[in-house]
């Protein structure tokens, strides 16, 4: 009698186990019947029935049927009920988020930090370091940004979190958005001079590629020289901006190299000597490619020209693509400028000038006298001295008194990418369309296809 209840009690709970809403969920999921599977384990939730591994199973098939917001609050319930399998949860949010847009991470990482704070129990320094992983993972940087100032306390200070997003993204060359955390760092971190150090040496890398001289000063005075690359990169800003004892300074304290005696011939022809420059220029230790470059560069600078076709005769075009790409240019506008009296001089004027960063000498060579083949050609190199400033107003200016519209191929090319740069991004497409449409053959006409289609991805 008692052998049959016991058996009649496991038939009735194996019954009872093989047709609850969760049994029917994982024949759904295994069926790829994910809408089902969904409804069986929303029913089966209430019941209180679903293990951690049962809610990441969920959780998959939330992100087949994109349900995202969904998925962000199951990984928050996974890590309210079994802390163990929160990272698995997390993992899988990210890659399930990865390629989505926007505003779907966003409401789906709005709904997971809502979630996981306001539950009584939350332990504030472990959801802040989760949702700054996500946020930081999946690049929503004003979102993590805005995290780590929220959750911000004397308790858990985010002045290293600020240190850390900014170095990531720094190194995955997401160089604007660096920005604010390496600031809150720099201001947060007060007991750290390395950390500081380097903060305010990201700042200062940042800001001398933007071009941003004021403030990549600022930050110079801050920042760490430790690294010979860094250091390298300050003397030549320090040279751009004229700061030559500085500069010189800091040549003196590099170690013997290619790099170093390629530094002092750069502050040599930086000074305005470049006939002296070019007159030492062998007696420096550099590459045999870096040679022939420097020679080429300071025969211009020199007004030397006679020398470069001579030197490029004798030699092989470099290896180096930026170092052919200029040898190509130097010999192409001098074959071009060389029709017209004086314009192969106003032309080393104008590149000397683009070399010390002299808008004002560039702007001031005269070239209106020029037909406009040859007028296009130099004003391109005046515009491209005010373009390395950012300054895209002069830039625009020098470029509109030579009436790009009916402008050869390269103006119109430079005066649409620069209207975009400056922000009128319509007329810009209009102009680079319509190059496009009277040049479709043209080098300009492809770099335009490439311009307009990095401009999309970054929409």
């Amino acid at each position: 009698m008692y052998i049959a209840m016991l058996f009649g009690v496991i038939v009735s709970s194996v019954w009872a186990q093989d047709n609850s809403p969760r049994f029917f969920a994982m024949q759904c999921l295994a069926k790829g019947n994910y809408k089902d599977a969904d409804s069986a384990f929303t029913v089966a939730q209430k019941t209180g029935n679903l293990s951690a591994g049962d809610l990441l199973r969920w959780q998959s098939a939330k992100a087949v049927l994109s349900d995202f917001v969904g998925a962000a609050q199951l990984c928050c319930d996974i890590a309210k009920g079994d802390n163990r399998f929160a990272q698995s949860a997390v993992s899988s949010l990210v890659q399930m988020l990865d390629e989505q847009p926007l505003q779907t991470k966003t409401q789906a990482l709005a709904r997971y930090r809502d979630c996981a704070l306001s539950s009584s129990l939350c332990d504030t320094p472990d959801i802040k370091n989760k949702l700054n992983t996500l946020y930081g993972s999946l690049g929503l940087f004003s979102q993590q940004d805005s995290l780590l100032v929220r959750l911000d306390t004397k308790k858990c200070p985010s002045g290293r979190d600020f240190f850390d997003a900014a170095r990531q993204r720094f190194m995955q060359g997401f160089m604007s958005f660096a920005v604010f955390p390496a600031a809150k760092a720099y201001a947060e971190i007060a007991n750290d001079i390395t950390i500081r150090s380097m903060a305010a040496t990201m700042l200062f890398e940042v800001y001398r590629q933007k071009g941003q001289r004021d403030s990549a000063s600022l930050w110079l005075s801050r920042a760490s020289l430790s690294n010979e690359h860094i250091k390298t990169a300050a003397i030549v800003f320090l040279q751009s901006i004229g700061a030559s004892n500085r500069a010189d300074s800091l040549i003196e304290s590099l170690r013997p190299s290619v790099t170093k005696d390629t530094l002092v011939l750069r502050a040599l022809a930086m000074s305005g000597d470049a006939n002296a420059a070019y007159a030492r220029v062998s007696r420096f230790k550099q590459s045999y490619e870096a040679l022939i470059i420097w020679k080429c560069r300071l025969a211009v600078f020199a007004h030397h020209t006679d020398d470069i076709t001579r030197i490029m005769d004798s030699s092989a075009l470099p290896v180096n693509p930026i170092f052919a790409k200029e040898l190509l240019d130097y010999r192409y506008r001098l074959e071009m400028l060389s029709s017209e009296q004086g314009a192969v001089n106003d032309f080393c004027d104008i590149r000397y000038a683009l070399f010390r960063n002299l808008p004002k000498k560039a702007a001031a060579v005269p070239i209106a006298a020029y037909t406009k083949p040859v007028r296009d050609m130099l004003c391109c190199d005046i515009a491209q001295v005010f373009l390395q400033n950012n300054d895209y107003q002069n830039a625009l200016g020098t470029m509109r008194s030579c009436t790009p519209d009916s402008g050869s191929c390269e103006l119109q090319y430079l005066y649409g990418s620069t209207l975009i740069l400056q922000g009128a991004v319509q007329q810009g497409k209009a102009a680079l369309d319509q190059l496009m449409l009277s040049s479709p053959a043209d080098v300009f006409c492809n770099r335009a296809r490439v311009f307009l289609a990095e401009l999309q991805k970054k929409k």
